[in-house]
């Protein structure tokens, strides 16, 4: 059976002092469709880098990657931003919420960026809401949320369009135990529901717990333990 996603020896080196600097060293790995993936290690082991290049913002410097029959190194500028739109979904550790945007305003904006009327937007985004047990918050501003809230609503923007892949970067960096274990099984559930891929980028053990797997990077490459196989 093939993997919904496949990472091939990817690579990515970025210019420093008229040298090139790797920061990806022949990453590879798979992912099956509902699969939920963590990815540990130090500060600087490419771990923002690999989901950037998943995403297609940035683009490897060689490899491949595969999101169900699509090959990201195919497709042109638009044509990863249409992908981006329609397949992925984003959850930040900074929640990245528009501040003159009301809470569901803030949900519903992917589905009014890719031409969904006003109005059926937030129908959804205030269905997503109820979901998440914020819909009394619907109409605040997010400079009144609190910090799971917040995070609560970056999640509900990020599934709102329903997306294939979910890359999460350090979600719960900046809540409280209460809140990030309340975020974590928010996106169990999600899953549990959807059968959404989900890729988490995270320095906690509690968070990765939550995964499947356990993948380890360490100065660009994944690390193997004596049998050969991925850490876990």
């Amino acid at each position: 059976m093939t993997p919904f996603l496949a990472v091939d020896e990817l690579k990515k080196h970025y210019p420093k002092a008229g040298r090139e600097r790797p920061v990806l060293d022949g990453i590879s790995f798979y992912a099956e469709k509902g699969e939920f993936l963590a990815f540990r290690g130090p500060s600087g082991s490419g771990k923002t880098t690999l989901l950037r290049l998943i995403s297609g913002i940035e683009q490897a410097s060689s490899g491949f990657i595969r999101i169900g029959s699509s090959f990201l190194h195919a497709l042109d500028d638009n044509q990863r931003a249409q992908f981006r739109q329609r397949h992925i979904g984003f959850a930040f550790q900074l929640f990245d919420l528009l501040d003159d945007l009301t809470v569901a305003e803030n949900v519903a904006l992917p589905l009014i960026l890719a031409g969904q009327g006003r109005k059926s937007a937030l129908k959804e985004a205030e269905g997503m809401l109820e979901r998440f047990a914020i819909l009394n918050l619907a109409r605040a501003m997010p400079e009144t949320l609190s910090g799971g809230e917040m995070q609560r609503v970056s999640l509900g923007r990020a599934l709102i369009h329903k997306p294939d892949l979910l890359l999460a970067d350090e979600p719960t960096g900046s809540l409280d135990t209460f809140d990030a274990e309340q975020a974590l099984n928010l996106l169990a559930e999600t899953r549990e529901g959807t059968g959404l891929t989900i890729l988490l980028v995270t320095h906690s053990a509690r968070a990765a717990a939550y995964a499947d797997r356990v993948l380890t990077l360490k100065e660009g490459r994944l690390v193997y333990n004596k049998a050969g196989a991925l850490y876990a």
